[in-house]
């Protein structure tokens, strides 16, 4: 069993006293009525028992979806046994052909019936998803919600509750909700509206909201010109009893507003009880967020929302739609996507729909998509506040075993009730079964502690093994179900190592070395591991060197370092089969060094040898740049031998460091499946197979040779020194080039580098051009792309490549040399600076191109995308400099001032 395991068991939760009346319920999202076609003006009804049976409810809030219908329309959902006649309203409005999706609060009677009648002319189809429901009775509690029958309390187009005139572009109608439709005078402190732009003749927005406060520069309802739109509204009414419409539209436009209930004012107490903030924007991303990804919104302890206590928030949520059709589902942030989509979209199309949110146990809601890409904007009007119930268990329990003790991490949960957390500890693999079983190791309650994440146990007995139980609780002490984590076991026959190594060390080829936590080599110190020794790792544990390292095998007998669930070294060693499996990042790898303390110049000289090394499950890191001592104006110099080794499954080798660097005749292996646990603190400071660098701008001497990279989620091999050999490398399957070079980039040093397949087969070059250079170049053709710092301050953010002074760079007829767009939120992409001499031989029939690697047209499709991404002018900065040009026919396509145009 590896260090960091969490097992989550179950404990019966106190019983929970029952809702008020006209509080909330969220419930899973539940299907009362699957697709089906409804006939143009005919109903179709759906019952809510089979979903809350034995419950008495006021209202349900259901998401109603219309799908295809045959012509545009209207949907009206009622309780058919609660209404007759039906209400002359609309909660849904559509265009023949549109997939739409709304939110609808139903007022609902003892039948617990939820019906849709079909006010198309053409056949629709529809479907209700149950998201919740209020409780009935006597509501008296603020934030208690109250059932209306539907009824219109504004249309401008009618004079009704305001003139009968439509509201000017950028005008306000107010209008007044206390005292009308069965709703009170006094002690209302939010009203459920259904507003509708009626056929407007220009598109716009418009913003619902109290009318004695300020307007916030955001929007409820979006509306396209000729058609009806219709959205819900949950607002807070002014000390008046009024509330306000904007119309955010250049030119006049009717609106309607239909009241379905309202919510009582005052201090929420209650659970379920509704609690109005004020509207607040939490995410808005022009990120264009494609269909791949989801993404979460932390909510407790934003824009009001308190950060515990909250059991849903009321959300106005806006999702535009790019290049594709589709829908978009919201819920809570550790559950899965529901089936039921809460908003469908359009190509360029934006839709607005009200959202009440449950929030999962880390007060976040997370979002996802099916289609193309889409921008989100979230605003936040409101919450309900959470039942009175022990916590929920703490997350992301874990234990790693350090030097000086044991140190276990967690998640609090969100939750009104929570209080703090017991941890207990017993000796063995089994944990705790209960808050008073084992020995105590803190109550973070007691010391004041309750926003405590971490803590650390005593030291252990070394090769004992523990298993901790965390224990959530409230204030009675009520406790949540147990969070355990167990320390791993000392593997058989194996020599545990553990914390800092201060006097010079060999370890043989005997026994199993096992990192059983971090292990440092001290400043001062040479720790030397015999040809054949194995080292296996737990999880969180890794080789630090800040010493010396020799780490030589031979071909014969090369020395492992891998993790301790790896059977396929040296064996099943820790005894449980195939129960347990290594996976990519098990453990920390091999890292080092950083500065002495203080800035003190180091007592010897550092340097790391590693042949005939393999390392799986991790990657090899070597930095001295970053961790400077405040007196320190250098870095030691590093002297780094890393020649005929092997890095596998997950791992990279990284060289971020000044002095002599020595990188040849490795192999790094990595699976596409692997890329997704390469991380900086496992893998090093870049992701390429094989990262050699300095940014610290000192002289660094660097030879890579003959390394081969097959797999990697960056370049094969990344570069980036004042002074580097780069010969007879291979480089295959990796997402980006094969080769990158920057920093001083000399030609004369750089031959023999291949691509093999599935790569993007290119030498990009980013930096500065030091020494001559004709193209072609080898037998790879030039990139630059657009990820260096600047390289004139004059210039654009992106960077890309300087021909300094005094050096000429030749380009021959029919040569191709393309540039990267701009990365992250540079406004142009990658530049070529000419500082000294750009000579271009084209022909006529031949000219030489320069271009955006968007541009399929020219040298095929460098980036491998096919069609998903074409260029559209301004792609790349194109060239600068105060240096000289002697061009002949030369093409520049699609750079800054290229608007999707040949120059």
């Amino acid at each position: 069993m590896t260090g960091g395991l969490t097992v989550l068991s179950t404990q019966p939760a106190a019983a929970l006293a029952p809702p008020k009346p006209g509080t909330y319920q969220a419930v899973s999202p539940t299907q009362l009525l699957a697709p089906t076609v409804v006939a143009a003006k005919a109903t179709i009804s759906a019952e809510l028992d089979g979903a809350v049976s034995g419950l008495s409810l006021s209202a349900a809030v259901v998401r109603v979806t219309a799908t295809s219908p045959g012509a545009a329309g209207f949907a009206t959902v009622f309780d058919r046994y609660l209404y007759v006649p039906r209400p002359a309203v609309s909660d849904l409005t559509f265009a023949a052909g549109q997939t739409v999706s709304g939110l609808v609060v139903v007022p609902v009677g003892k039948h617990h019936d939820v019906s849709i009648y079909n006010g198309s002319a053409g056949a629709t189809t529809y479907s209700i998803t149950l998201e919740g429901y209020y409780v009935s009775g006597a509501a008296k509690q603020p934030g208690a919600f109250h059932t209306t029958t539907p009824t219109r309390l504004l249309d401008t187009s009618k004079g009704t509750g305001a003139a009968e005139a439509p509201v000017g572009g950028h005008g306000v109608v107010t209008f007044a909700v206390a005292g009308a439709a069965g709703i009170p005078a006094t002690g209302v402190g939010a009203v459920l509206l259904n507003v509708s732009a009626l056929t407007p003749s220009v598109a716009g927005f418009a913003t619902v909201y109290a009318g004695d406060t300020s307007r916030q520069p955001i929007s409820n309802l979006t509306f396209p010109a000729g058609t009806t739109t219709r959205v819900p509204v949950i607002v807070p009414v002014t000390s008046a009893g009024t509330v306000a419409i904007y119309n955010g539209a250049a030119g006049p436009v009717d609106f309607a507003a239909d009241v379905e209930g309202w919510f009582g004012s005052g201090t929420v107490t209650a659970a379920g009880a509704y609690q109005p903030v004020a509207v607040t924007r939490v995410l808005s991303d022009p990120g264009a967020w494609n269909s791949t990804l989801t993404v979460k919104v932390p909510l407790a302890g934003q824009a009001g929302i308190p950060g515990t206590g909250v059991t849903a928030v009321v959300l106005n949520l806006t999702v535009v739609g790019h290049d594709a059709a589709g829908t978009a589902r919201l819920f809570p942030s550790t559950s899965t996507p529901p089936a039921a989509a809460t908003a469908s979209y359009g190509r360029n199309q934006t839709t607005r729909t009200l959202v009440i949110a449950p929030l999962g146990p880390d007060g976040a809601i997370a979002l996802t998509h099916t289609a193309g890409t889409v921008d989100y904007d979230i605003d936040v009007e409101g919450y309900f506040t959470a039942a009175d119930a022990p916590p929920p268990p703490v997350t992301n329990f874990s234990v790693t075993v350090g030097a000086y003790g044991n140190s276990l991490h967690w998640t609090n949960p969100v939750g009104l009730s929570f209080t703090g957390v017991v941890i207990r500890r017993k000796a063995g693999s089994v944990p705790p079964s209960s808050s008073h079983d084992g020995v105590l190791v803190i109550d973070t309650a007691l010391h004041g502690l309750k926003a405590s994440t971490s803590t650390t146990d005593l030291p252990p007995t070394p090769g004992a093994q523990y298993a901790y139980a965390a224990f959530a609780h409230d204030a009675v002490p009520r406790y949540a179900a147990p969070a355990t984590a167990v320390t791993p076991a000392v593997l058989a026959g194996a020599t545990p190592r553990c914390g800092a190594i201060t006097a010079d060390q060999t370890w043989s080829a005997g026994a199993v070395q096992q990192l059983t936590c971090p292990v440092r080599v001290d400043y001062g110190v040479t720790l030397t591991i015999a040809p054949g020794a194995v080292v296996k790792a737990n999880r969180a544990a890794g080789l630090d060197v800040e010493g010396v390292l020799n780490a030589v095998g031979t071909a014969a007998q090369p020395i492992s370092f891998t993790s301790v669930t790896d059977d396929s070294v040296h064996g099943d060693d820790n005894g449980d089969g195939t129960a347990t499996r290594p996976v990519p990042g098990n453990w920390l790898g091999i890292r080092g060094p950083g500065a002495p303390p203080d800035g003190e110049p180091n007592p010897t000289p550092q340097s790391m040898t590693l042949t005939h090394v393999a390392v799986r499950y991790a990657g090899i890191t070597v930095t001295n740049v970053y961790n400077l001592g405040a007196d320190d104006p250098s870095p030691d110099p590093v002297t780094t031998t890393i020649t005929d080794s092997t890095v596998s499954r997950g791992g990279t080798i990284s060289v971020d460091a000044i002095g002599t660097t020595t990188v040849t005749g490795n192999v790094v292996t990595n699976l596409a499946s692997d890329f997704s646990a390469m991380s900086s603190s496992q893998n090093g400071y870049r992701q390429a197979g094989i990262y050699v660098g300095s940014d610290y701008g000192a002289p660094h001497l660097a030879t890579v040779s003959d390394n081969v990279v097959n797999g990697s989620p960056d370049y094969g091999i990344w570069v980036s020194t004042n002074a580097a050999t780069i010969t007879g490398n291979k480089a295959e399957n990796t997402r980006l080039e094969p080769l990158r070079v920057s920093d001083q980039i000399d030609p004369s040093r750089i031959s023999g580098n291949t691509a093999g397949p599935a790569t993007r087969a290119g030498l990009a070059l980013d930096g500065d051009l030091v020494s001559d250079l004709t193209l072609p170049f080898g037998s790879l053709p030039i990139a630059v792309p657009c990820e260096a710092p600047p390289i004139d301050s004059d210039g654009p953010e992106c960077g890309g490549l300087s021909i300094d002074a005094g050096v000429t760079m030749t380009v021959a007829a029919g040569v191709i040399v393309k540039f990267y767009p701009p990365d992250g939120g540079d406004e142009y992409g990658a530049a070529l600076y000419v500082n000294g001499n750009l000579v271009v031989n084209g022909t006529p029939t031949a000219p030489a191109v320069f271009t955006s690697v968007l541009d399929d047209a020219e040298g095929g499709d460098y980036n491998q995308d096919g069609s998903a991404t074409t260029p559209s002018g301004r792609e790349w900065y194109g060239i600068t400099g105060s240096g000289s040009l002697t061009v002949h026919n030369l093409v520049i396509r699609f750079d800054r001032s290229a608007e999707a145009a040949d120059r």
